[in-house]
């Protein structure tokens, strides 16, 4: 009978192992902020368009691209993860761009393999200044403001909540039927 209940209890703390690592791995990677941030006026056109995430991403064939008002493609085509943060994806956009609505789309690979992806608008009062030919320089921004994106770290945060709470029931659950077992040898 001993033998019995170490058994049962193993399967059930497995299961709850199990239900709280799945927590992790379905907490997809999302974007922490992004500068522009979403819906935001800025004074001119920026140089470029960044998404900070929560970890480091696969991010192949055009990640980041940003578009527009009548739809055209209004970036350099150069998207890519940043070589000195693996967690932002980055995209320069043209020079001399008009003022106006601008949409970024982004679709990216998290590290659990789901793909992730979105868009977003921001603005400009005015236009870019068009290209100086002298060093031009990486020029990387990190914005002051850490506003709320379309897809924040909440999502992902209250899905890892969630499995780790079914993960602590099913241990009190197995808890229980241990000592059900155990006041039943007695």
């Amino acid at each position: 009978m001993l033998r019995a209940t170490i058994i049962i209890a193993a399967v059930f703390l497995a299961g709850g192992l199990l239900l709280g690592a799945a927590g992790v791995a379905t907490a997809h990677t999302q974007i922490v902020r992004s500068a522009p941030e979403p819906g935001e006026e800025l004074e001119t056109v920026p140089e470029r368009v960044q998404l900070f995430l929560e970890e480091p991403v696969e991010a192949e064939f055009s990640p980041l691209q940003v578009y527009d008002e009548a739809g055209g493609r209004v970036d350099e085509d150069n998207a890519r993860v940043d070589p000195d943060a693996p967690t932002t994806l980055m995209v320069d956009l043209k020079d001399g761009l008009p003022a106006g609505s601008y949409t970024a789309e982004y679709r990216y690979t998290g590290v659990d393999g789901h793909v992730i992806e979105g868009s977003y608008q921001f603005s400009a009062r005015s236009g870019s200044e068009p290209a100086v030919a002298e060093d031009e320089g990486t020029g990387s921004e990190e914005p002051a403001s850490g506003g709320d994106s379309s897809s924040g770290p909440e999502r992902g945060a209250a899905s890892t909540a969630l499995y780790a709470v079914l993960g602590i029931g099913a241990l009190a659950l197995g808890a229980l039927a241990l000592g059900g077992l155990m006041l039943r040898r007695r």
